[in-house]
């Protein structure tokens, strides 16, 4: 495939040529005009919001479905994620699976069966970061699947609590190679217009597995035998064995931004092609992403670095304000009060509600709720940004965490009997887990690859990984401690620190929307990384022709 001319001028040459004389003269028509009449379209440059005015991807064409079925294999590495985080979570409360390996439903030796997935996670994060960059995205997850396949096989036929444990630690393994090379690879194939959806709907995929495999569990837990707990950990086999077998078909690309940092121009230009112009070589946009693809890479090649140096992360301003988003959405995206999650049956006990296959049930149905809301959340990303978003959204987890704490601390102590106020207390703890798919399911991946610059993504996914573990080990160790010792005043814990983490990220979030993932380079590298952020060109459509609307404007702070 031949590339396109050098010749043919960027989009803001363009632009900047059509309106040389006057924004809005009518003598120049724009060839390209998707939107109405009198639409206004913005971007964080000209460039982006040309591609607004001029650029509507075909969702389903044929080249859309082949991405689609491209991006099955890194939803599958999520969904795999989500079916550990129900299964623990409700085979915690079968006394088929206590009473086998000797376990209680809180404290200590829960705490370590919980959280050996973790160290596992953690342990494997470094190897994740080189496979990805040195294997491609598909080579990491790839050996997703193979040490998944190993640890299920431990996990499953485990006669002894060690046994049990190890398999854990080797699922934890394989799941890092998951969680750094599919949310990069999903972020770096997807057009940029509709990266915030598709890519958003990565994480929403761990609510998937959660909705499919709590189901399953309702029946299975009416089992007598062991396989009350087995089969549902065997059903992690599924999506594995998904990647595994297909990531390597001919039909499932590579990133073509990897493509690119090895020399393979013509394959990544093929792909940009295909899946974000429908096939149309001369589309603004596959010169746009080329031209940026290009100088950012360039700007790599200033910065290449041996596999085991991870100063990429921290060697310069504009390095530390990216892995600093990373940081802060690793942490916060597990200490906001979705830790509780995996304990939901002991907070209905909390409430009240003992009976196991209620608690189940009512876990199935949280669990479908929180999939609604970080589908809802995904399918509304490239709508509202990510700052505002996180800003608000935190905030409402903040008040909805005190109702909860409040009505727990009324209804959930033993001897009241108060049908409606538990009723309550159970909806709410339901709402938070909408609330908060809505808010952060869509982002915690995709918000961190696309802060990270090209040199900083296949580490910086690794760490966030690494990071993320760390605080789900804080969260599957401590939380069932607190839980045995204080019971419901460990939301208090919450309460409060959800209320930092809204101070934090008005202080500090970066908005993404509006920009080609190389066009942040530019965002990143100015003094105010936040300000120029929010900085927003507007164009408007006037017969036919585009015109700038009131220069360029600052979006509200928290927006």
């Amino acid at each position: 495939m031949a590339t396109p001319q050098a010749t043919l001028p960027t989009p803001t040459e363009v632009f900047e040529d059509e309106h040389k004389e006057s924004f809005g003269s009518d003598e120049v028509v724009a060839a390209h005009i998707v939107v109405k009449e009198g639409a206004v379209v913005a971007g964080g440059n000209i460039d982006y919001a040309r591609l607004e005015a001029e650029y509507k991807w075909k969702a389903w064409s044929w080249n859309a479905i082949r991405l689609y079925i491209c991006l099955v294999i890194p939803y599958c590495c999520s969904m795999a994620n989500g079916f550990d985080g129900s299964i623990m979570s409700t085979i915690n409360t079968m006394s088929q699976y206590l009473g086998y390996f000797g376990l209680h439903e809180v404290g200590a030796s829960t705490s370590i069966v919980f959280s050996i997935y973790n160290v596992g996670n953690m342990v494997g994060a470094p190897f994740s970061g080189i496979a990805t960059e040195k294997l491609g995205r598909r080579g990491g997850m790839f050996l997703y699947a193979f040490f998944v396949w190993i640890g299920i096989g431990l996990i499953v036929g485990a006669k002894t609590q060690a046994m049990f444990i190890g398999g854990r630690f080797v699922l934890g393994f394989g799941i890092a190679f998951a969680t750094c090379a599919a949310p990069t690879y999903a972020t770096e194939i997807t057009p940029p217009t509709w990266r915030g959806r598709l890519a958003g709907l990565y994480n929403t995929f761990y609510q998937v597995g959660s909705v499919v495999v709590t189901g399953i569990m309702v029946s299975s837990t009416n089992f007598t035998s062991s396989w009350a707990f087995r089969l549902p950990l065997l059903l992690q086999l599924i999506p594995a064995c998904i990647v595994g077998l297909f990531v390597f078909m001919p039909f499932i690309k590579e990133s073509p931004r990897w493509l690119m940092a090895h020399g393979r121009e013509e394959e990544a230009l093929k792909i940009i092609i295909d899946f974000h112009a429908d096939g149309d070589p001369n589309h603004p946009i596959v010169e746009l992403e080329m031209r940026e693809i290009r100088a950012s890479l360039a700007e790599e090649d200033m910065l290449k670095q041996e596999w085991w140096d991870w100063s990429c992360l921290w060697k310069n301003t504009e390095f530390r304000w990216r892995s600093w988003m990373m940081v802060i959405m690793s942490f916060f995206g597990q200490w906001s009060g979705n830790g509780l999650g995996y304990f939901t049956p002991v907070l209905y006990e909390n409430v009240g509600i003992t009976d196991q296959n209620r608690r189940v049930v009512l876990s199935f149905i949280g669990t479908f709720i929180s999939w609604f809301g970080a589908v809802s959340g995904a399918a509304t990303t490239d709508w509202f940004g990510r700052r505002g978003r996180l800003i608000w959204g935190t905030l409402v987890l903040c008040i909805t965490l005190a109702l909860i704490t409040l009505l727990t601390g009324l209804y959930g102590s033993t001897g009241v009997h108060n049908i409606a106020g538990s009723n309550a207390a159970i909806a709410f703890i339901n709402l938070f887990s909408g609330f908060f798919s809505f808010a952060y399911t869509p982002l915690q991946s995709l918000y961190c690859a696309e802060c990270l610059h090209y040199t900083q993504r296949a580490k910086g996914m690794a760490m966030h990984g690494f990071l993320g573990n760390v605080a789900l080990f804080v969260n599957t160790y401590g939380i069932p401690i607190a839980l045995a010792n204080i019971g419901y005043k460990t939301y208090l814990m919450y309460v409060g620190w959800t209320a930092l983490e809204v101070v934090v990220w008005y202080f500090f979030a970066v908005e993404t929307r509006g920009f080609t993932i190389e066009e942040l380079d530019e965002i990143f590298k100015s003094p105010n990384p936040i300000r120029a952020s929010m900085r927003r060109v507007k164009l408007k459509v006037n017969r036919g022709h585009l015109e700038k609307v009131d220069g360029e404007t600052d979006t509200p702070s928290a927006a």
